[in-house]
């Protein structure tokens, strides 16, 4: 029997991050590929405190260890870490101090709309499985506040479903739409797009890693 036959994928994701937690979070933050996710993702955060004031509320789905995403949010908002996976929370309480942490399926999230000045969700999505995301994008949309801002990575690739056998040391299972398809679900959603981009990492987790960007407001 095929594996997507009899096995939920959001099961292989956070058994997954379990697993790996700590040597994704040394690959992360260290040498290898720190320098290029850090430098990226803090040009990331900048674009988006040079649009919002300081001091808002900011909600980082998939924070996973809380490094470097999470922490560099936590300088300029109030930030609301979001995960399933038991061993990456751990880690992101350690290395975050300032902000608040749930552990929960982002796909499944109940809060209170007009709540959020951002919403982010860095290297996230790609392990939604595909039907999940209209929703969830409608989900998104719902939380932030009028001109609040959302920015996430999806895959660059057509759209695909599959399962790697061994990632960093764990089965894995990703998911993309194509980068059209995932722009337009943002607008049926009710964002307006604001900056759509492919961008390539040449040292990125896993050797070098191409995303596609999408940043949108409400």
């Amino acid at each position: 029997m095929a594996r997507e036959q009899c096995i939920d994928p959001r099961d292989t994701v956070r058994s997954g991050y379990d697993t790996i937690a700590d040597e994704y979070l040394a690959r992360v933050s260290g040498s290898r590929s720190g320098d290029g996710v850090r430098t990226q993702v803090e040009a990331l955060v900048a674009e988006l405190t040079s649009r919002l004031p300081e001091g808002g509320d900011a909600l980082d789905l998939g924070c996973g260890a809380g490094v470097p995403f999470t922490q560099l949010l936590s300088r300029h908002f109030r930030v609301t870490g979001v995960d399933f996976s038991s061993r990456q929370l751990e880690l992101a309480r350690q290395n975050v101090s300032g902000a608040k942490f749930l552990h929960a399926d982002m796909t499944k999230l109940e809060l209170p709309s007009d709540s959020f000045d951002v919403v982010t969700a860095f290297f996230s999505m790609i392990h939604v499985p595909r039907d999940g995301h209209e929703q969830l994008m409608l989900n998104i949309a719902s939380w932030l506040r009028p001109g609040g801002l959302f920015l996430a990575s999806f895959g660059k690739r057509g759209a695909a479903e599959y399962w790697e056998e061994d990632w960093l040391g764990a089965p894995m299972f990703w998911s993309y739409h194509d980068p059209g398809h995932a722009q337009e679900l943002a607008e049926n959603a009710g964002l307006k797009v604001d900056r759509a981009w492919v961008e390539t990492i040449e040292e990125g987790i896993d050797g070098p890693e191409t995303f596609f960007w999408l940043l949108a407001s409400k």
